[in-house]
């Protein structure tokens, strides 16, 4: 359901359905849910046993537009380029770069 409404809302194309459902199900483990299992926390938490940052994901909603860096070019004259954002980067920058 909600993959579905981010995907409408935004109008985003077809193809990037998957970047939409790894970002709701970052979203879903990082949500506390009333389960018993769970003891009033969330499946980060009870897994991993330590507390999940949620905020790299509240900051853009999903497919919005942004501007970022094009790191093609050297110091002086890398510009701001307008784009769209998919999600939370992994492996790239620190923990909030998008």
């Amino acid at each position: 359901e909600a993959v579905h409404k981010d995907m409408k809302d935004s109008d985003c194309p077809l193809v990037f359905w998957d970047y939409c459902v790894e970002r709701r199900a970052r979203i879903n483990n990082l949500t506390a849910r009333d389960l018993f299992q769970l003891h009033g926390s969330n499946a980060h938490t009870a897994v991993l046993a330590e507390e999940g940052d949620i905020s790299n994901l509240c900051q853009f909603g999903f497919y919005e537009w942004c501007y970022f860096r094009d790191h093609g070019q050297k110091f002086p004259f890398n510009k701001e380029v307008l784009g769209r954002v998919l999600g939370p980067a992994r492996g790239e920058g620190n923990e909030m770069a998008q």
